[in-house]
């Protein structure tokens, strides 16, 4: 045991589980201010919302449980590394279905923005793709070890994060190409404004993806540590993030676009939430599919 190096392994599992854990925290705030400044939204959109932080409380306490039956119950057990925990097999299930929520989120505001189904088709079939090939961890990752499964479903798992690389990149890029298209007819106080939601748009892709980029690095680098584990486990909490983000932003959405306006790009006719009327603000929120879903 004292030659025993557990920092790349058990060590960076904890790392990430805490960092996971302050993110918990952000996330729980953001909902708090969601149902706190948008009580009249669409009932789906909260009831969205609110999935959304149960799916992300529960993975929250299932890599916890398996931290602590790392650390705790498997105490003095070498052996135990190599077990993969029922609860994070959950975790890992919990993961796909918040990813695709979120994947799903975005791809709709795509044909609310554009009203086509091609591009939102394609992400929503790599985004159950991801589910479904999640789900079968449900099933297989319960017997035998970490190892011999990752050795067994390694094809499996690269297909899941390359297609979340490539969906999180499609979302970002086509939302970035509709408003920049907007941005040419748009007035000139109006550039500013569509200036921030493209940039936006593309910091939430470049977050989500970038995180999944480093799970395939790490784990095709460094295969006998956890590194790619703990990275895994914080990703999730970026995916319910960003969709928390991209909701609350638009009070700052709002502040910015005070004066009614009659551009192309505000003039969109999208649901928006109950017992309101046509106003610049809930455009800007139409403009760029926020109040759509």
């Amino acid at each position: 045991m004292e030659h025993l190096n557990l920092n790349p392994t058990l060590g960076a599992y904890q790392i990430g589980v805490l960092l996971s854990s302050v993110l918990f925290g952000v996330l729980s705030s953001q909902t708090y201010v969601y149902f706190t400044r948008f009580p009249n939204d669409l009932m789906k959109t909260k009831t969205l919302v609110g999935f959304m932080w149960i799916c992300e409380a529960g993975h929250e306490i299932c890599i916890a449980a398996s931290l602590y039956g790392y650390t705790i119950t498997g105490y003095g057990d070498p052996e135990t590394l190599l077990r993969m925990p029922s609860t994070f097999v959950v975790a890992v299930l919990l993961h796909g279905i918040i990813s695709g929520a979120v994947q799903g989120f975005f791809a709709f505001r795509i044909y609310a923005l554009s009203k086509t189904l091609y591009v939102p088709c394609v992400c929503w079939m790599l985004g159950l793709l991801r589910l479904v090939g999640t789900a079968m961890v449900l099933g297989t990752g319960l017997r035998g070890t970490l190892a011999n499964y990752l050795v067994q479903w390694e094809w499996l798992l690269t297909v899941l994060w390359i297609s979340g690389v490539v969906n999180d990149t499609m979302i970002a890029a086509t939302l970035a190409f509709i408003l920049y298209r907007e941005r040419n007819n748009a007035f000139t106080r109006m550039i500013p404004l569509v200036n921030k939601l493209i940039r936006w748009t593309i910091e939430t892709g470049i977050v989500t993806s970038t995180a999944t980029c480093l799970i395939l690095i790490c784990y095709f680098a460094m295969r006998t540590n956890y590194i790619f584990l703990a990275v895994f486990v914080v990703s999730s909490r970026l995916y319910s993030n960003s969709l928390l983000a991209s909701l609350n932003s638009r009070a700052t959405l709002r502040k910015m676009d005070e004066v009614q306006l009659s551009s192309p790009i505000v003039t969109l006719d999208f649901p928006r939430t109950r017992n309101s009327e046509f106003q610049a603000p809930q455009a800007t929120s139409a403009a760029y599919g926020l109040d759509s879903v």
